[in-house]
């Protein structure tokens, strides 16, 4: 297991203590704050519809391994089949929740067991470039947000600055990222693999800003189709968001259903380092929803349900992790 995940130095040690504590501590706020059993009750409302909850998940982990897949060079990408890609993605996804390394820690692990017949620097080119195109989409999906949010609040939306504002950082992400898409070939120029070739005795991760720009110079349009999958997979949450909240019985319209999923996204992005976000979770939802307008007790709820998926989902990810490192080489 690489050092990173599994010897953490005493002062993370520490810090991974304390933030578990502050979990804790802000799922007892809610529970004193809140009427637990009304909160359980509506939870439970979903009953069978957890079923289609849990099992939606697919969805997004195809569209995250499709981007990953895209993150390669084409005549790289033929080695990885997406049932490895997705897996992998998955068993990864499961030790940056359950395990608080951080999500870097999760993807140099990443590279590290993908293997193939490729070397590592082409993995770890992938991993960069796929951890990009998510970064993108993430940014993006969370300034949409905040743009349908800040319309819907009376206060702000008297002061159409504010949205303005908003919706012109959201502009710059996209006009950045398609200006780089036009001028990829000069800001990143194509080698040729047969020159410079760095000497045997260089480490592979010196190669690795080689790699990225032969992968992006040659192939910048990938970039923008991993981004788009990804955006597609945050997105299609938001249905996730949408079925959650008319089981538990507050039907909302698609589009609160993408401001609640924006914020969200903006949410874990900052509570992260917390292990399987025990609290902030449903510290964070409850927030969200008192914000929206909606009910504290059925943001507390939504948090719930949304929680038992993503520990669902995590475990199994856990479990395919295991068995990937007990595998022989």
């Amino acid at each position: 297991m690489p050092d990173s995940l599994a010897k953490p130095r005493s002062g993370v040690r520490i810090f991974h203590r304390v933030v578990l504590i502050a979990g804790f501590g802000a799922l007892a706020i809610l529970v004193w704050k809140l009427d637990v059993r009304a909160v359980l009750s509506i939870a439970g409302r979903v009953g069978w519809g957890f079923v289609p909850v849990i099992a939606q998940g697919v969805v997004p982990l195809a569209l995250n391994a499709c981007g990953w897949r895209l993150s390669f060079a084409p005549g790289d990408a033929r080695s990885y089949p997406l049932r490895k890609l997705g897996a992998l993605w998955l068993a990864m996804d499961g030790v940056n929740y359950l395990v608080p390394t951080g999500s870097v820690g999760g993807e140099v692990a990443r590279a590290t067991l993908l293997g193939g017949p490729h070397p590592a620097e082409v993995r770890a080119a992938s991993v960069v470039i796929s951890r990009a195109a998510q970064t993108i989409a993430q940014l993006t999906c969370v300034l949409s947000g905040f743009v349908f949010l800040l319309a819907r609040v009376p206060a702000i939306r008297e002061r159409s600055w504010v949205i303005m504002t908003a919706a012109v950082l959201l502009g710059l992400v996209v006009t950045t990222f398609a200006v780089y898409l036009l001028l990829a070939k000069r800001l990143l120029p194509s080698e040729d693999p047969a020159s410079s070739v760095p000497p045997a005795s260089d480490r592979w991760l010196r190669r690795v800003p080689r790699q990225l720009r032969l992968t992006l110079g040659n192939h910048p349009g990938q970039l923008a189709a991993a981004v788009g999958l990804f955006a597609a997979a945050y997105t299609w949450t938001a249905l996730e968001a949408w079925w959650i909240c008319r089981c538990i019985g507050i039907p909302v319209s698609l589009l609160t259903a993408l401001t609640i999923e924006a914020l969200s996204v903006a949410f874990d992005g900052v509570i992260y380092v917390v292990p399987a976000r025990i609290g902030v979770q449903e510290l964070g939802k409850t927030a969200i929803f008192s914000l929206l307008g909606l009910s504290a007790s059925y943001g507390f709820a939504f948090g719930i349900v949304r929680h038992i998926r993503e520990l669902v989902w995590a475990a199994a990810g856990f479990l395919i992790y295991t068995k990937i490192r007990k595998a022989p080489a």
